[in-house]
């Protein structure tokens, strides 16, 4: 079977160039998997699955699978939730597959509306209607987890027939059934931590490698290139920094004061959520240079965030050369603009500190004075191509309009 995936390899890169140097860098081996899987390294491939396809059935599940891995999708997800932005990645990869002149077989996710988004846009926009099967998984997993550490500790390996986590018993979602459409074509895991980081900058140099040999030879019949260097951009991580920063910052809290109803019916007694969280600054910058895209586009991440974290404890600040508005219980929603002067950061940062908040994210373009150091972690959110001062205080991250 390694044969004919090696041969299957070479028709690909023949037909398609640009899989060239990814293809062959690779590592391809047999597995039990359902069909197809990779973590950036490796191609995992079912011999039973992989032997009931025709051969332009075949490259294309390995052209699938190595555009996982040079859009990074090993490497990408953060915290988002593993089903849902295997989803969102396969959205990306099938239209791209279309484009480059395959035919996908029937069931595949593919959706126009989704054509020149980035993965995480797709994963956003589709959390935005399947919020609750995702924390429905979340919590699945959770149990799961936790239920293994009890058996553990009391020795007790027996199945239990009251165990809510079973889906004939709680039901198939969306979520679900959409995560097991994408098995049809492949699936993509985490790049182990320990390797994301090499693994990461060997296939940005190889396809940028791939780019340069396959538009000198005039094919490109996809527009790989763009498609990558819009996919791969850093700025599109904006969010994953936004959310560390939340989750470092406001831990979510258990507490033994509220049990986890699901373990308690059974006798096994856990922490259960407490609900409170932590106090996050959310600062705007409202000067007269305000671009309203770019704070539209903030807002509905801050809004997602909120929701998927569980934050409730959210105060956000306007101002431009002086604070303009205060709403100490922000619940996420649009607000109206109060500002269009000039730029001063010390009020908002100061203000900021009458509040007790465990961080806060500001987004502006900086540009202004470099303001003095707060006594919170701080992440600046910058919009605008314009430099900054080397000496401001926090950490900086670029944020560009998703498409």
């Amino acid at each position: 079977m390694l044969n004919r995936i090696k041969k299957l390899r070479g028709e690909l890169v023949t037909q398609h160039p640009l899989f060239g140097l990814l293809a062959y860098a690779t590592e391809y081996e047999l597995a039990n998997v359902p069909t197809a899987c990779t973590d950036g390294i490796k191609i995992q491939i079912s011999e039973v699955f992989f032997s009931s396809l025709l051969s332009v059935e075949a490259k294309m599940v390995l052209a699938h699978e190595l555009l996982h891995i040079a859009l990074l999708h090993h490497c990408r997800r953060g915290q988002r939730n593993a089903k849902l932005w295997d989803i969102a990645a396969d959205y990306v990869i099938n239209l791209q597959l279309v484009d480059y002149g395959f035919s996908l077989p029937e069931g595949c996710l593919i959706d126009e509306q989704y054509r020149d988004m980035s993965t995480e846009k797709v994963y956003s926009t589709l959390y935005s209607e399947m919020a609750d099967d995702v924390k429905k998984d979340e919590k699945k997993k959770d149990g799961k987890e936790k239920e293994t550490g009890q058996k553990s500790q009391s020795g007790d390996n027996k199945s239990d027939s009251a165990d809510t986590n079973n889906p004939s018993k709680s039901g198939e979602t969306k979520l679900d059934k959409l995560a097991k459409q994408c098995e049809k074509m492949g699936t993509v895991t985490d790049c182990p931590e320990e390797s994301k980081e090499k693994t990461e900058e060997k296939v940005k140099q190889l396809v940028e490698q791939s780019v340069i040999l396959a538009t000198a030879r005039g094919n490109d019949p996809g527009g790989m290139k763009t498609r990558v260097a819009r996919d791969n951009q850093l700025q599109v991580h904006y969010v994953d920094r936004i959310r560390e920063l939340l989750q470092r910052s406001t831990e979510n809290r258990t507490s033994y004061d509220t049990l986890d109803e699901s373990y308690a019916s059974r006798d096994i007694f856990l922490p259960g959520y407490s609900g409170t969280g932590g106090r996050v600054g959310i600062l705007i910058d409202t000067s007269v240079s305000i671009n309203k895209a770019y704070l539209s586009q903030f807002v509905e991440t801050i809004a997602q965030l909120m929701e998927e974290l569980a934050l409730s404890q959210v105060v956000l600040i306007q101002g431009d050369s002086k604070v303009r508005a205060v709403d100490e219980n922000y619940d996420g929603s649009e607000f109206d603009i109060v500002g269009g002067g000039g730029t001063s950061f010390q009020p908002l940062l100061d203000e900021a500190e009458e509040h007790n908040l465990d961080c806060v994210v500001y987004l502006s373009d900086l540009y202004g004075n470099c303001p003095q150091p707060p006594s919170y972690p701080l992440l600046w959110v910058k919009w605008g191509r314009n430099t900054y001062h080397d000496d401001f205080p926090g950490e900086v991250v670029g944020m560009e309009i998703e498409r």
